[in-house]
């Protein structure tokens, strides 16, 4: 669908799994299955091609669900029925079945929440979680039967492209390879138009602190109207970074930023890895809770972002850079979390 992050998931699956087996089948649902196909190496059919699924599920031998936030029914009551359909029916077909590195919800509509419940308590074998919030949601359904343990996102095991890769990439878009940049991560969503001039404003505000800013799109398909939005209302000009697909490139590009500003998830999670200052700005539960997972205060609700407190998050932010130790341990504690994924997974492949 375009969205790097979900890329990203599918991308540190597949190479965690080749670990346990470098000729393990793996077929993935997808909206483009010929494009995944092709992309990762893998089998791949159309997400809503159900009796091919049922087909497949009848020949497997391990279903995994996520990562992402899945289990949800902000975006639509919908998506949520069609992701527990297929952890029902991987089930009624012999697999076993795994939650893999996944957020839970919100369950805005509560009369979903029995039959999550009833679903998960029935059919899942083990759910791993990037975060604890995830956990109290599940208990607060009362899903109890499956194992339940909070990991983190699988995306933290990606690597990132060579440092000539990366400087080839920012020298496409006129950037110099050892440039101070502070990189902006936004997206459109209820309430943000009226919050793109605070965006504004602490971009302008950037070079207050001898350094530069620059915009990346997460979701290339989704990001870039919100971005211009922004660049629209700001006094100064920035780059905007909009040709990387690859995982690699894109935490390599993150990698150089003194700071990241983000409210794509991705965007906090692909710099976490590589031990970046963040300061996220919250318009969904997953924001909040990632934040508060690896110990960062410097998250900001959209609803009551101003300029002000955006500037003051982005200074504060960028002075932390310099402790490199803190850095390092938050990267290693999210690498060492993330490792239980496979290790649940290879429980289930009896491998």
């Amino acid at each position: 669908m375009g969205n790097s992050g979900d890329d990203a998931i599918l991308e540190a699956i597949v190479g965690e799994l080749r670990k346990i087996d470098p000729f393990l089948p793996i077929t993935a649902l997808s909206r483009r299955p010929k494009e995944t196909s092709e992309r990762f190496g893998i089998d791949s059919l159309h997400m809503f091609d159900m009796p091919g699924f049922r087909r497949i599920a009848k020949h497997t031998k391990l279903y995994l669900s996520g990562g992402g936030s899945l289990i949800q029914n902000v975006t639509s009551r919908r998506s949520l029925w069609y992701y527990l359909y297929t952890i029902s029916q991987a089930k009624k077909y012999g697999n076993a079945v795994m939650m893999y590195g996944c957020g839970i919800g919100p369950i805005a509509d509560r009369r979903d929440a029995g039959r999550v419940c009833d679903i998960l308590n029935r059919s899942v074998d083990v759910i791993t979680l990037r975060e604890s919030a995830s956990l109290r949601e599940l208990q607060n359904m009362g899903v109890t039967q499956p194992k339940m343990l909070v990991t983190s996102d699988p995306a933290l095991t990606l690597p990132l492209a060579s440092a000539d890769i990366v400087n080839a990439e920012l020298q496409k878009y006129g950037l110099t390879p050892d440039g101070q940049y502070v990189c902006f991560c936004v997206r459109g969503w209820t309430g943000f138009a009226e919050k793109a001039r605070a965006f504004a404003q602490a971009a302008d505000d950037v070079a207050r602190l001898n350094l530069t800013p620059v915009f990346m799109l997460i979701n290339r398909d989704e990001d870039g109207a919100a971005t211009e939005t922004v660049r629209s209302l700001m006094k100064t000009s920035a780059t905007v970074i909009d040709g990387t697909a690859d995982s690699a490139l894109t935490i390599g590009l993150l990698s150089r930023m003194k700071t990241v500003v983000s409210m794509r998830l991705h965007g906090l999670i692909f710099a976490a890895s590589q031990g970046v200052p963040l300061v996220g700005v919250s318009y969904d539960p997953k924001i909040t809770a990632f934040l508060a997972s690896i110990g960062e205060k410097r998250c900001l609700p959209l609803e009551k972002l101003t300029s002000e407190a955006l500037k003051a998050a982005v200074s504060e932010a960028a002075a932390s850079y310099a402790d490199k130790t803190a850095r390092k341990r938050v990267a290693e504690t999210l690498a060492d979390a993330e490792s239980e994924n496979l290790a649940e997974a290879r429980k289930l492949l009896n491998a």
